[in-house]
């Protein structure tokens, strides 16, 4: 019974949909070319404005989180041979301009090569969560997780440390972030870490 009310329900509205239609055709009939072709300018105009709303109100209804994470050197700090230091590297998210989803329970796999020494990830508010774990990935590689990272696009972003061992001899390394949220594949962000010969001078510097 439902579904016949239904069914002469829609029948109705093709009717009334077509009874508007063949009225608004005997008006423009009836009209000049100029006419005519001001209305369907018009009515081309109203069509496009709508089809460029539906297709933003989809990219923001279907945008995923949109991160951003550098590594911060301050005032031009060096890396030298079996040096432990801390590396700070800053997430924020930094949204598209159509949509700023938040970035729910974000996981950082924050992988070195081989010839480093992780020792320790400190995460969180103010650094509290903090975690010795250190993990095997791809081609021998060394990674440590940060986990449960929330992240709205009007926040400052969070800070991860890393403290870990310099390789043994100078060169250019590599160290690069995968990035995980409840939404999905948030990237992976690449970092190029230069190990140099330490000054004869004996100067130490500090890496924060």
């Amino acid at each position: 019974m439902n579904l016949q009310l239904i069914l002469f329900g829609l029948i109705n509205v093709v009717k009334e949909i077509d009874r508007f239609c063949y009225g608004i055709y005997q008006y423009i009939k009836g009209l000049d070319s100029d006419a005519i072709s001001v209305i369907s300018l018009i009515f081309t105009v109203i069509t496009t404005i709508f089809i460029i709303y539906l297709t933003i109100l989809t990219l923001k209804i279907s945008a995923k989180p949109r991160l951003k994470v550098f590594l911060k050197k301050e005032n031009g700090a060096k890396f030298y041979p079996s040096e432990v230091v801390k590396l700070r590297y800053q997430l924020q998210n930094i949204g598209h301009w159509y949509g700023k989803p938040a970035a729910k329970n974000v996981t950082l796999y924050i992988n070195f090569e081989s010839s480093f020494e992780p020792i320790e990830i400190s995460y969180g508010s103010n650094l509290e969560i903090k975690n010795h774990r250190v993990f095997r990935g791809k081609k021998n590689c060394k990674y440590m997780k940060a986990e449960g990272i929330y992240l709205t696009y009007w926040e400052p972003g969070e800070e991860v440390e890393v403290k870990v061992k310099m390789p043994n001899e100078k060169g250019n390394y590599c160290s690069w972030i995968a990035a995980f949220s409840e939404e999905g594949d948030c990237g992976v962000y690449k970092f190029n870490i230069p190990v140099t010969k330490k000054e004869k001078s004996g100067k130490h510097n500090t890496h924060t």
